[in-house]
């Protein structure tokens, strides 16, 4: 990798972490929210806690692919460029994993005040 190719890696890696700050900033607030909410009696948190469990595991995801992505840019050997590809790829399916529980509860959270009624938990509409 030339200077310039190395130089941009590590603008990608220092993107990849200010995401990952991000993410468990807006993870521990909504964790907030929820106790804030659960203390105040709010009775059914069912969606709020998809929505919840969603934002962690994008943060988690997202701090794996930090992991990643860094010990990509200090790989000295092939299986160890492997590695972090791998340690990288399985964040972001943690990321997706958890913005799609994360918007799976928000759907139902729509769809419950609009139409009064919960959907069944297998219906994504």
């Amino acid at each position: 990798m030339d200077y310039q190719e190395n130089d941009i890696a590590h603008k990608i890696a220092y993107g990849v972490w200010i995401q990952a700050i991000g993410q468990f900033i807006e993870a521990i607030y909504v964790s907030k929210l929820f106790t804030v909410q659960t203390q105040k009696g709010k009775e059914d948190l069912t969606n709020e806690e998809k929505i919840l469990f969603g934002v962690w595991i994008q943060a988690i995801g997202q701090l794996q692919e930090a992991v990643g992505v860094t010990q990509q840019l200090s790989a000295s050997s092939e299986p160890e460029i492997r590695r972090a590809e791998e340690l990288t790829v399985t964040g972001n399916w943690l990321q997706g994993v958890g913005s799609t529980l994360e918007a799976y509860g928000g759907t139902k959270e729509i769809i419950e005040r609009r139409l009064g009624v919960s959907p069944p938990d297998y219906v994504i509409p």
